[in-house]
């Protein structure tokens, strides 16, 4: 059974014959679909199967492509073991040795194999494809000190740069646009409130409206009473206050 590991770009149409005519087999290997990116090779003989395994890892179209002999198990995970041989860099070359290696790879997945020569320092180890790649990890000596190694993987192709995963690009990263939703509902919300800030604020009641002192100043005076006694006394008062006479 096997997986892809970017079905929105690999097309397994195409894969089937692409990767057949790539093996230069004895017999034919025929491919089935069998649904969310998974599908499945039937070889006319062993030894072609066998010498397909061998040579993993496989990539088509730019991202890798996940190969593994078929089990008798249910699992959504299952197929999903890439085995890479991984360059370790920025190790003292005094702590080339497997106890090392092996220390280092645990981590990472299970360890197939390891390489140490003159030059480099590898490791072969299953990776889970469906989880984010290991590129690099502190390391911790006997004598307290601890350096940062690089990790590289041989015959890797495409992969997210935000998550590390496999399975995707990074415009397309789900962490990515969970982010942006919740980025985009605060601004959101934010917006909403300033708008119910502005409407409070800009709203007076007439009720509380108090007419400006000089406007109360200038508003015209009473009309004269028309009963002729009242304006008559008035009158008589008036010429009082000013000192004049004012009855003829």
């Amino acid at each position: 059974m096997d997986r892809l590991t970017n079905p929105s770009i690999q097309r397994l149409w195409s894969l089937f014959p692409f990767l057949s005519n790539r093996w230069n087999l004895k017999g034919k290997a025929t491919g089935s679909d069998l649904g969310r990116g998974c599908f499945q090779f039937c070889f006319d003989f062993e030894e072609d199967m066998q010498k397909v395994l061998d040579n993993k890892p496989y990539h088509y179209d730019q991202w890798m492509v996940i190969l593994q002999k078929w089990e008798p198990t249910i699992s959504d995970t299952f197929t999903s073991k890439i085995p890479f041989w991984i360059d370790i860099q920025g190790l003292p070359k005094h702590y080339w040795h497997q106890d090392m290696l092996k220390a280092i790879g645990v981590d990472l997945g299970e360890i197939l194999d390891f390489e140490i020569t003159n030059s480099s320092a590898k490791l072969k180890v299953f990776v889970d494809g469906l989880k984010s790649l290991v590129l690099d990890t502190m390391v911790d000596f006997p004598d307290g000190s601890e350096a940062l190694i690089s990790l590289v993987y041989k015959n890797l192709k495409n992969y997210c740069s935000h998550c590390l995963r496999l399975t995707h690009e990074k415009k397309f990263c789900p962490d990515l646009v969970s982010e942006n939703e919740d980025t985009t509902k605060f601004r959101s919300s934010r917006s909403e409130e300033a708008s119910k800030d502005l409407a409070r604020n800009y709203y007076t009641p007439r009720d509380n409206f108090i007419a400006p002192r000089s406007l109360r100043e200038s508003s015209p005076s009473r009309a004269p009473s028309r009963n002729p006694s009242i304006n008559q006394s008035r009158s008589q008062d008036l010429g009082k206050v000013r000192g004049v006479d004012l009855n003829f």
